[in-house]
């Protein structure tokens, strides 16, 4: 009798399985079935709506806005879309959060769902008076938490097989998302990973079979995450752990999730990785830049909230890029020091795992430096690893840099060229990773994280996006637009970097996200209007 795969395993093989290649795409319908698309919008029918202000006056409003709400609506020949703070794999955003709070200025305590459409509350969970003042005590003062769960079938019903990945990358940008616009409210955030997915699913009621009933399994929602977000420093998970779930028994839940689809299309090896891909709770490391440079020109070291506010609500993804742009030296390695984790800046400030991921550079028109295949060693301690890890064929020469740069001794050309050709033909044929100023590929150690926990796997992703998410702030600052390139073919790319040589481990290392930086060029014929002008109290506080 055979034994059965470990969730390690089952992690891995469907990463390899969900590889893109030339020849062969990940399983997916190959067309567009219009008639499952999803309601981009959860509710919960029979939950009370809290009503938020569109005002600077409620911290609470502001932040969930800022992080999770909508920045405009386009639209096109009839049809009409939102866009939002949180950026998502072909904006068809996975992610549902979700709000636990002792209450006040108007809001309940209990559970509450975010409804980024109405910028509202939906009460899942009211409590007693007493439970109320249970609450208060348990969560730090003037602190409440966030959860974030995925609803698997909103991206699945798009991308098929391939789609795990993305849901995981959503959770990165959302969480970036979060610490960026707690940055611009004057709020800190603390991730709280020892916190199991099963105790995160009873938190949210995501484990309430009564709840989603009517609802397919496609539909419901797995935990993903919770943070705490608070006015300054204080206690840490241990004072927002179980306590919490024992106040919740006291309460009484409230609404019925909406049907999302009529339909839909079974991809069996999803539910099996998000199975082996659960979290019994993981290990939060500080967050620490080593040997930084002082005096960072990073964006998020020196932007003020109000410029924060304003690169959130203008941050979009590109389209199509301009072929003949070009940046200076300085701008590139602002870009790219957006992207070093520091616990005294956004969105690193929360705390997360040592740095796995680290980014391969396909420079094109940067002033300065030469065109070529580089590398940013994020954490310069592995730097002895990747360098045995890559093609021996590599110069890993150190480029002129700035006296000073926090680039130092993580920075290096790998291979003079002209890489926009590859560049295009590693992101699916995609224009828009050549006609940039430059595109990167995000390179995570692999094989080791998962093999000593699997739901490493989805952290891997966690941290790409939070990297993307400091990457699309950071183009905003600079004048410039960045997207997020979910299409790249896998072997091609670790083939370029001589990835699983003789004697090695082949998924040791592996590409999980693509990514791409220059000047927009914008579609015209798209219509653009406010995010919340379709609410009646918009009036009153545009």
């Amino acid at each position: 009798m055979a034994t059965p795969p470990s969730n390690a395993e089952i992690a891995r093989a469907y990463h390899q399985t969900t590889y893109h290649r030339p020849d062969r795409y990940a399983r997916a319908l190959g067309y567009m079935d219009w008639e499952t698309q999803p309601d981009p919008f959860r509710r919960f029918d029979g939950a009370a709506l809290v009503e938020l202000p569109l005002t600077d006056a409620d911290p609470l409003a502001k932040f969930l806005e800022l992080g999770l709400g909508l920045t405009a609506w386009k639209s096109f020949q009839g049809n009409r879309w939102a866009l939002r703070a949180n950026p998502s794999s072909g904006n068809l955003h996975a992610t549902e959060a979700y709000v636990v709070t002792a209450g006040g200025a108007g809001i309940p305590a209990g559970v509450l769902h975010y409804a980024p459409r109405e910028h509202a509350l939906e009460l899942r969970c009211s409590l007693p008076a007493n439970a109320s003042v249970q609450l208060a005590e348990t969560l730090p003062p003037g602190s409440f938490l966030v959860g974030l769960s995925t609803v698997l079938w909103r991206e699945a019903w798009k991308y098929g097989e391939r789609s795990f990945r993305y849901v995981a990358l959503d959770i990165g940008h959302a969480l970036g998302a979060l610490e960026f616009a707690a940055a611009a409210v004057g709020l800190q955030i603390e991730v709280l990973s020892a916190w199991s997915d099963a105790d995160i699913a009873a938190l949210l009621g995501l484990d309430r079979a009564g709840d989603f009933a009517g609802v397919d399994e496609w539909e419901h929602e797995l935990p993903e995450l919770l943070v705490r977000v608070s006015c300054g420093e204080g206690a840490a998970t241990e004072v927002a752990g179980r306590g919490v779930l024992e106040v919740l028994a006291a309460g009484t839940w409230h609404g019925q999730a909406n049907v999302l689809s009529a339909d839909h299309h079974e991809w069996d090896v999803i539910f099996a990785t998000a199975a082996a891909t659960r979290s019994d709770g993981w290990a939060l490391a500080p967050v620490a830049c080593k040997d930084e440079a002082e005096g960072s020109l990073a964006f998020t070291a020196t932007a003020s909230p109000a410029e924060l506010e304003v690169l959130i609500r203008s941050r979009r993804s590109a389209q199509a890029m301009n072929a003949m742009c070009s940046i200076d030296r300085a701008q590139f390695a602002r870009l790219l020091e957006a992207t070093l984790p520091s616990p005294e800046r956004a969105p690193w400030r929360g705390g997360f795992e040592a740095p796995n991921t680290h980014l391969v550079l396909f420079v094109h028109r940067v002033e300065g430096l030469a065109s070529g295949l580089y590398i940013l060693v994020r954490d310069p301690e592995v730097l002895s690893e990747l360098q045995a890890a890559l093609s021996p064929d590599f110069v890993w020469n150190a480029p002129e840099l700035e006296p000073g740069s926090a680039l130092t001794g993580r920075l290096f050309l790998l291979k003079p060229a002209d890489c926009q050709a590859v560049a295009r033909s590693i992101s699916c044929a995609q224009d828009i990773a050549a006609d940039g100023v430059f595109s990167l590929g995000m390179l995570s150690r692999f094989a080791g994280p998962v093999e000593v926990d699997a739901s490493a796997y989805r952290r891997l992703f966690w941290e790409c996006g939070l990297i993307g998410q400091a990457l699309y702030l950071a183009a905003e600052a600079e004048g410039l637009r960045a997207t997020g390139i979910g299409c790249y073919l896998d072997p091609m790319m670790h083939q370029l970097l001589g990835l699983g040589g003789a004697g090695r481990e082949p998924d040791a290392w592996q590409s999980m996200y693509h990514f791409t930086i220059g000047e927009a060029v914008d579609d015209e014929r798209l219509e653009t209007q406010p995010p919340y002008a379709h609410l009646e109290r918009y009036a009153s506080t545009d």
